[in-house]
């Protein structure tokens, strides 16, 4: 067994179980910006908000070269803020936390309950919280509100 089958097979697995939680997502996206012209590549199904939860949506590239980080786990990691002051920790769980594996273009769509997360791309042997865009020194925030889809958009990894 080569050492892409496991990835392979969580990711065969995360997408089967996306698609039977929620049987109303619809598709996203039916072109890439590195495919010939009339290439079709996979559509990655998205969940649909609903009165319970929100949807976080995103693509994420490689710092190096933007090749998408095909099967990465993705985890919405709840912030939980300290009292007194501003800071917070950022949690999550491996089996509790929502998580999906982002798909050949990097592409990931997560549902969860309303809240304020981060993006935290993880692999057994590191992880790493997103930044923000904007602000390279802050983590992405990404706050969540029932029945509301949130795009981040293209999110540039640095991976090691």
């Amino acid at each position: 067994m080569n050492r892409k089958t496991p990835a392979l097979l969580l990711l065969t697995l995360a997408l089967l179980t996306a698609c039977a939680a929620d049987p109303t997502a619809t598709a996203l996206g039916t072109s890439a910006p590195n495919t010939p012209a009339g290439t079709p590549i996979p559509t990655m199904l998205v969940p649909t908000p609903s009165a319970e939860t929100g949807v976080v949506t995103g693509q994420l590239l490689l710092s190096l070269d933007n090749a998408p980080l095909d099967g990465y786990i993705v985890y919405l990691g709840k912030a939980t803020p300290l009292e007194p002051g501003d800071e917070y920790v950022i949690t999550l769980k491996e089996q509790e936390s929502p998580h999906i594996a982002a798909d050949g273009e990097g592409r990931f769509a997560l549902a969860a309950e309303p809240g304020i997360y981060a993006l935290v791309v993880w692999t057994p042997f590191h992880s790493k919280v997103l930044a923000d865009p904007s602000d390279p020194t802050r983590e992405l925030s990404v706050e969540l509100a029932a029945g509301e889809t949130v795009e981040v958009g293209v999110l540039i990894v640095d991976w090691p």
